[in-house]
């Protein structure tokens, strides 16, 4: 079973890098989804650059600030849908969404 957890942004540059390292000290094993709303602050961009040197991060972008409720089920369509880094064993393989924690 995969683990997904995640945060919805808005202006958090600050915050998101050691918030992130803080879930992955206690969830090691899991997935971080960064839904950020065009931040201004450019904490889109950052979620980009910490997604490109780390494989279980991951990252959506919406076109402005649409709100917690919006973003929360955003982060449950990707968990269902079927990602490729987030089957079982990251490679694509096995039942995808059926094998998510959320």
């Amino acid at each position: 079973m995969r683990l997904l957890i995640s945060i919805a942004t808005y202006n958090e540059c600050a915050n998101l890098a050691p918030l992130i390292a803080e879930i992955h000290k206690f969830a090691p094993q899991a997935d971080v989804l960064v839904i950020d709303d065009n931040s201004p602050d450019g904490t889109g961009k950052l979620a980009e650059q910490l997604a490109a040197a780390d494989p279980r991060i991951h990252v959506l972008h919406r076109a402005g600030k649409l709100g917690l409720g919006t973003a929360i089920i955003a982060g449950m369509r990707y968990a269902l849908a079927p990602h490729p880094a987030l089957s079982p064993g990251g490679r694509g393989q096995g039942e995808g969404a059926a094998a998510l924690a959320i």
